[in-house]
C-alpha cells in the first residue's frame, strides 16, 4: 500500500537530514522544499490510514491527537490536505450527479 511506502520514507527523509555527513549537503531553500515533502508524505499517510467509514467523532479524535503529535508545519499539511480531498470529492460527487 502507498501508506506503507510513505512511512518508510518519512523516516529516510528525516535520516539524511539530520545525518552528519549528508545533512550540510540540504541547506537553504532545498532544505526547506525536502522538508515540505516529508511534511506532505506524512500527511498523505496520516489520511490514508483513515478508514473511509470513519464516524465524524473518530475524526475528531484522530484531530485532535494529530494537533498534539504532529508540528504545526506537518499538522498545517495534514489538514490542507484534508480540505483538497474533500473538495476533490465533492467534485466528483457532482460529476456523477450531472452524468445521471
Amino acid at each position: 500500500m502507498i501508506s506503507d511506502v510513505l512511512s518508510q520514507v518519512v523516516p529516510e527523509i528525516d535520516h539524511y537530514l539530520n545525518d552528519e555527513v549528508f545533512k550540510e549537503c540540504y541547506e537553504g531553500e532545498l532544505r526547506t522544499a525536502i522538508t515540505e515533502l516529508r511534511d506532505q508524505a506524512r500527511a498523505i499517510m496520516v489520511t490514508l490510514d483513515t478508514f473511509p467509514g470513519a464516524s465524524p467523532e473518530y475524526r475528531q479524535e484522530q484531530d485532535a491527537h494529530l494537533a498534539k503529535v504532529m508540528t504545526a508545519t506537518e499538522y498545517a499539511a495534514w489538514k490542507a490536505l484534508q480540505i483538497r480531498l474533500g473538495y476533490a470529492a465533492a467534485a466528483m460527487a457532482g460529476a456523477a450527479t450531472v452524468g445521471e
